[in-house]
């Protein structure tokens, strides 16, 4: 019995963790849901060749991690 129950809490902690966060934001329109929102930040590039735009990020076809 005992060897059960450590299994079973495991499943059952994953349970409520899912049941928890899966009460996100819900698309009621046939829309796609906007991306996440970039800060508009200018910096300067180190190569010295201007400045680059955070919101130029948006655009990006992979994630970018800074």
């Amino acid at each position: 019995m005992k060897r059960l129950l450590a299994p079973v809490l495991l499943v059952a902690a994953v349970g409520i963790t899912l049941a928890v966060t899966a009460g996100g934001r819900r698309e009621t329109g046939g829309a796609a849901a906007p991306g996440p929102t970039v800060p508009e930040v200018t910096i300067a590039r180190l190569d010295g060749s201007g400045d680059f735009a955070l919101t130029q990020l948006t655009r990006a076809q992979k994630p970018t991690l800074l």
